[in-house]
């Protein structure tokens, strides 16, 4: 009998090149393997990032770096989506995932979830909602600018808090139908305002602890004293905005032209015009949304304004506004050149004459500041008592806006288009909160490489010549290298 000449797994190893390839192989993909999941683990568990930019395009400016080493308390930042459309917010949002332990960041999916979406008060697609316990704020649009602004406003000891005027024909806060302002007292509880709602006929006062106060389409004539409350509420450093409607009647129901409260815009630099706006017929507008609603697509550089862009708001019945001049008053936007001015509701019935009418653009609303309250005359300082200190500071001036028409802010409109960012952005402005950071746009970076023609030809060189001579190099190397 023979002799076994070693092992069967020594034979298999020398006898077969193929065996031992195939083994070679295996354990090469196993360790390839090992390291790609290794480093997969260690880049999700710590991930970090090199911005190379010239200008640092992709880093979080100074102003939320601080920001963020100095917070106390956990923060979530939400933001309600499909999940297809998270990416891209994700470039952004994972950097101030990654800026500080007490920040984090969850991708809600609105069709899953909705009922986060709710108790947010989300309804609408690419919201950001920030909260820290019970407490809630949401940033207008997806930039660092207002993302930080919404988190200085978490942060900030102390809350906010709205004063909506009923009683004389406002729409209630409490209606859900389409001409309610149930949708903006989510909106305003999300922003962390209290909300309170005055009713001068039942006794209740404007509370001058509050910092805005919301005016929104009263159908009845204000009382001189109710006006004379809210420019004392102004004159105090307040903020108000004055949305007013169209004279007239619509849909049975009559809306006064409210006089006193006329007179207190133009005390302010503002005309309220007496007239309705309207599209021309036949138009994309007109066809789609009624020639009664305005489409707004163009806006004018303003704090409130700036994260528009070229975001569209419709305005369904609207009046038209005018500036005096000398006021302290800046236009935000007007209409379309294509919209015209009647005097009233009633004229527009039957067949209208567009001949006829006066032809825009047409103001629709504007922002401005009223000087601060000074001493009445009856209550002037006697003429022997000391002058005020030239270190006393100076009082606040108040704020107002002003748009001719309610509607839009309405729950039938404040969720179309950018309608519900316009509303945030006039009451976080009109509350001063606008002026908590400002992060300046990172200027462009000069990109483009500028070559001599010199250079020209020894690029062009390189690559028609030298590159494929390499090549060929190569191969000739190959060959001669297996010859042997």
């Amino acid at each position: 009998m023979a002799k076994r000449n070693g092992s069967f797994l020594d034979t298999y190893w020398r006898q077969s090149r193929q065996n031992r390839y195939g083994v070679y192989l295996a354990v090469y993909l196993l360790v390839v393997l090992l390291l790609l999941g290794g480093v997969n683990y260690l880049g999700n568990r710590f991930n970090k990032s090199l911005d190379t930019t010239a200008n640092q395009r992709y880093t979080l400016s100074e102003q939320t770096t601080k920001l963020a080493a100095n917070l106390k308390e956990d923060i979530r930042l939400r933001y309600f989506d499909q999940s297809g459309n998270f990416a891209q917010a994700r470039d952004l949002l994972s950097r101030y995932d990654d800026l500080s332990p007490r920040l984090s960041v969850e991708y809600v999916d609105l069709d899953q979830q909705p009922q986060q979406a709710r108790a947010a008060g989300v309804t609408a697609l690419g919201e950001l909602v920030l909260s820290r316990g019970d407490r809630f704020e949401r940033a207008s649009s997806l930039s660092e600018e207002e993302i930080t602004r919404a988190l200085v406003r978490l942060v900030r000891e102390g809350g906010r808090k709205a004063c909506v005027l009923q009683g004389s024909g406002e729409a209630a806060l409490d209606s859900r139908d389409a001409d309610g302002f149930s949708n903006l007292s989510v909106l305003l509880q999300a922003s962390s305002y209290e909300l309170a709602a005055v009713n001068p006929l039942a006794g209740d006062a404007v509370d001058p602890t509050c910092n805005v106060l919301v005016v929104a389409g009263p159908r009845s004539n204000y009382a001189a004293t109710l006006v004379d409350s809210v420019q004392r509420f102004v004159s105090n450093g307040g903020g108000v905005l004055l949305l007013v409607d169209p004279p007239g009647e619509a849909q049975g129901l009559r809306t006064e032209e409210n006089t006193a409260l006329l007179q207190l815009a133009q005390r302010w630099g503002v005309d309220i015009q007496s007239n309705v706006l309207l599209s021309q017929p036949g138009t994309a507008n007109a066809v789609l949304l009624g020639p009664l609603t305005l489409v707004v697509g163009s806006y004018e550089p303003h704090p409130i304004t700036s994260t528009l862009r070229d975001g569209v708001t419709v305005f369904p019945e609207a009046r038209s506004l005018a500036v005096r001049e000398g006021a302290s008053v800046q236009p935000l936007f007007s209409s379309q050149q294509n919209t015209f001015a009647a005097k009233d509701l009633k004229a527009l019935e039957g067949e209208v004459q567009l001949s006829s009418l006066q032809r825009g653009p047409f103001l629709l609303a504007v922002a401005g500041t009223a000087p601060s309250s000074q001493a009445a005359p009856d209550s002037a300082p006697a003429p022997d008592s000391a002058p005020a200190p030239d270190s006393a500071p100076a009082a606040k001036p108040g704020r107002f806006v002003i748009v001719g028409n309610s509607r839009w802010a309405a729950n039938g409109s404040v969720g179309r288009y950018e309608n519900r960012n316009l509303l945030v952005n006039m009451i976080n402005w009109l509350a001063a909160d606008e002026e908590l950071i400002s992060i300046p746009p990172k200027p462009e970076s000069e990109s483009a490489i500028v070559l001599s023609p010199v250079q020209l030809r020894m690029v062009n060189l390189i690559s028609l010549l030298g590159i494929p001579l390499l090549v060929v190099l190569a191969g000739v190397l190959v060959w001669l290298q297996r010859r042997r």
